[in-house]
């Protein structure tokens, strides 16, 4: 009696397509993720947790610390649309206190009438000379300074910049192209020490206070920093919820409700994933298994989702959502690598869950061969 056996051959996708299946898959949890995100969970904590008058309270307590600043004279200035605006304003009180130094007496300039040299404009002299009585603390920051850039003439109590220099920095405000390079490398050592300078100010102030009318600085500091750690938490529990619902929804949910274990991805792009042991679709329990390696897998996307309530930069703030992108990030490349190099082209969840992707019509192959009807 003769044994005929047929041979079948099948194949794993390719590398590409394996990486575009990944790829496909965690961006449709990424938007899935970022639905449930702004669409529910946000809004329901926003409710819970009474986040409009968290943030009234929060914005009270900075406009005082404005206030305590504007009448201390420890910062300035020049637009309204700027007052609460703190990066602008201290770019604003350097370029002050530059002019107090670069400008004579009957110097104006018309777009900037607060330049000038006019004592208020000298606020690093005015904080240590006036409000903290400690003259030797700022002697001693600018000797500092001229023993590497010996543009100051100290005097005693008394400061002046050295002519050569005064007339370079005015120059900068008036006609900035014309500026010599010795010119443009003292302006950019000036605006430097300014800001170290001006950052030891507010060490001091941050330690030691400063108040205007019963109001104190550090206090009001105190009620910003608990909203905004309020707020980062709220953030974190939102997007955390957010991504577990949403991997649940893409790698658990849809997988077990569809006939073949299927993600969206592998809808898609026709490809089915079978044991590597038995050549046989990968059962309910598998699939529930490989929704938790996929929950560590993707788990930079909870990195991206607040950016529709803080700019980017402001997420590199929330430490445990930055290290989760890094994770992401460096767990992603190695399961690239393990793509690129594998015989079959598998994934390290492809390895955990010891499974192979291949196309469904190699799948239909393997039924036919095994007397299915298809």
């Amino acid at each position: 009696m003769e044994n005929n056996q047929e041979i079948v051959n099948i194949s794993p996708i390719g590398k590409g397509k394996r990486i575009l299946l990944f790829l496909a898959d965690f961006f449709i949890n990424f938007l899935i993720c970022f639905l449930i995100f702004n669409v529910a969970v946000m809004p329901v904590s926003d409710a819970i947790t009474d986040s409009r008058s968290r943030q009234e309270i929060s914005d009270a307590a900075a406009y005082k610390q404005f206030s305590i600043l504007y009448n201390n004279k420890v910062l300035h200035y020049e637009s309204e649309d700027d007052k609460y605006y703190y990066v602008a304003n201290v770019e604003s009180t350097m370029f002050i206190y530059l002019s107090y130094y670069s400008f004579e007496n009957t110097d104006i300039k018309e777009d900037h009438p607060l330049y000038g040299h006019k004592e208020e404009n000298e606020v690093l002299k005015h904080f240590y000379y006036d409000i903290r009585n400690n003259k030797d603390a700022y002697i001693s920051i600018l000797q500092e300074f001229n023993e590497k850039h010996p543009y100051f003439e100290i005097n005693g109590y008394d400061i002046a910049l050295k002519n050569e220099i005064k007339s370079e920095i005015k120059l900068s405000f008036y006609y900035p192209d014309n500026l010599s390079e010795g010119g443009k490398e003292a302006l950019n050592y000036l605006e430097n020490f300014f800001l170290d300078a001006y950052a030891l100010v507010f060490e001091d102030i941050t330690k030691n206070d400063l108040t205007y009318n019963d109001e104190s600085y550090v206090t009001n500091k105190a009620i910003v920093d608990k909203c905004e750690k309020e707020f980062k938490t709220q953030l974190v529990v939102s997007t955390l919820i957010s991504y577990l619902v949403s991997t649940l929804i893409c790698y658990l949910i849809i997988p077990v409700i569809s006939k073949d274990n299927k993600t969206l991805g592998m809808m898609m792009m026709r490809i089915q994933r079978i044991g590597t042991n038995n050549l046989f679709l990968l059962n309910k329990g598998e699939a529930i298994l490989s929704s938790v390696y996929y929950l560590v897998f993707n788990i930079s996307i909870p990195f991206f989702m607040p950016m529709t309530r803080v700019t980017f930069t402001y997420l590199f703030n929330i430490p445990l959502l930055t290290t989760l992108l890094f994770i992401g990030l460096l767990i992603s490349l190695a399961s690239m690598i393990v793509i690129l190099f594998s015989s079959f082209n598998r994934s390290i969840t492809d390895y955990l869950s010891r499974s192979v992707a291949i196309k469904n019509d190699d799948l239909d192959a393997i039924y036919r061969s095994k007397g299915y009807d298809i």
